[in-house]
């Protein structure tokens, strides 16, 4: 991840041109996840952590950016979409707003470290990857 902020400017919270802020936080995430893996353990914690606000944000900020527009009477995002496309669409967004809630049930199992048992963990961990194996083939389908 620290890799793709240096050379790409993708952040967790979206893209951002190039700078040397950019540059010296990508560098300072790089050089500590270097330093994990010379010496085991020695973030392990921090590092949980860090997983956890980043998915449960990650999933949270992203149904509240699709669903908040809905609830507050917006523009509908499925009338610009066309008939034929309607079924995909609705599968996307299902798809999507799955793999939210996922994540969110993810990173609170890595919050609060034996409040899921460590085989329902694994098992959300399939279940994410699955659907985004599904969410690839419904892109692709779209594309």
């Amino acid at each position: 991840m620290a890799i793709q902020m240096l050379a790409l400017g993708e952040t967790p919270i979206g893209h951002y041109r190039c700078s040397h802020l950019l540059l010296a936080i990508g560098i300072a995430f790089a050089s500590r996840e270097i330093s994990s893996c010379i010496v085991p353990g020695i973030l392990t914690d921090v590092i949980r952590v860090l997983l956890a606000i980043l998915n449960i944000a990650g999933g949270a900020i992203l149904l509240a950016k699709r669903f908040l527009p809905i609830s507050q009477g917006a523009g509908n995002a499925a009338a610009a979409v066309p008939a034929s496309l309607m079924p995909t669409f609705k599968r996307l967004v299902a798809t999507q707003t799955v793999l939210n809630v996922v994540s969110i049930s993810f990173g609170i199992s890595m919050l609060l470290p034996g409040l899921i048992p460590g085989m329902v963990i694994a098992g959300i961990v399939v279940i994410n990857g699955l659907l985004l194996f599904a969410l690839a083939a419904i892109l692709m389908k779209v594309v």
